[in-house]
């Protein structure tokens, strides 16, 4: 009874403070829908996605809060420095980014989940099973984007997004070809060679993505919430 009394309170207290915002000709803050990118130490393959993500949707990118996190990684740890060269080639400067380990909050907040494997998604599926609908492969997304574009129905505003390609995967799923192989290599401990292919798959991977996702904004820049100098 006490806790029924005590949500009936919290829900005035809510509406009251919404009919304040609206009168005072305030603004009613928006909830900016959440990508999430996934590997293993989130030192290397899944930093470069959100910052790559975060590049090729230029101004949409503001729409969207991305970030990234490793199953097995060290917090606080600066990113791979061969991938850091390789960004900042890019013109994407990294020096604020620190490591996070993945959790199950950040699961259930996110509203869309990509991971660098098939390895990771089935870590995810574990961690949370019901996350599992909104999780893929940037690959696997990657493969799809073409047929879920030409359901020709791409909401105008680019936040209601997620929502629309989360619902046409079925179909694009059983339209695109099928792939043995949608991971992206780890190429920790390996060569420069092996570094430059895995940024090339990403930046493959993060350009289709960002055409399901962007486009249809404002052209003025504003900060996009990427790496640990961001978030909060």
């Amino acid at each position: 009874m006490n806790s029924t009394r005590t949500a009936r309170r919290r829900e005035r207290t809510d509406i009251l403070d919404f009919a304040a915002v609206v009168r005072s000709g305030g603004f009613v803050p928006i909830r900016k829908l959440t990508i999430l990118l996934v590997c293993t130490g989130n030192v290397c393959r899944s930093p470069a996605a959100e910052f790559l993500l975060a590049d090729l949707l230029g101004p949409a990118a503001k729409k969207f809060t991305i970030r990234s996190a490793g199953t097995k990684a060290v917090a606080k740890q600066p990113i791979d420095p061969i991938i850091c060269n390789l960004l900042r080639r890019r013109g994407i400067e990294t020096i604020h980014f620190t490591s996070r380990g993945l959790d199950l909050r950040m699961l259930e907040s996110a509203d869309l989940i990509l991971t660098a494997s098939t390895n990771h998604r089935a870590a995810v599926a574990r961690l949370l099973p019901a996350a599992l609908h909104k999780t893929l492969t940037l690959k696997q997304l990657a493969r799809y984007a073409p047929f879920i574009l030409e359901s020709g129905d791409r909401p105008p505003d680019v936040g209601e997004r997620i929502p629309w390609l989360l619902a046409a995967l079925p179909r694009a799923r059983a339209r695109a070809r099928r792939d043995d192989d949608d991971s992206i290599a780890d190429p920790r401990g390996k060569s420069r060679r092996h570094y430059e292919a895995a940024i090339e798959e990403l930046h493959h991977a993060c350009a289709r993505i960002a055409t399901l996702l962007g486009g249809g904004v404002a052209t003025e820049h504003e900060p996009v919430a990427v790496g640990a100098g961001s978030r909060s």
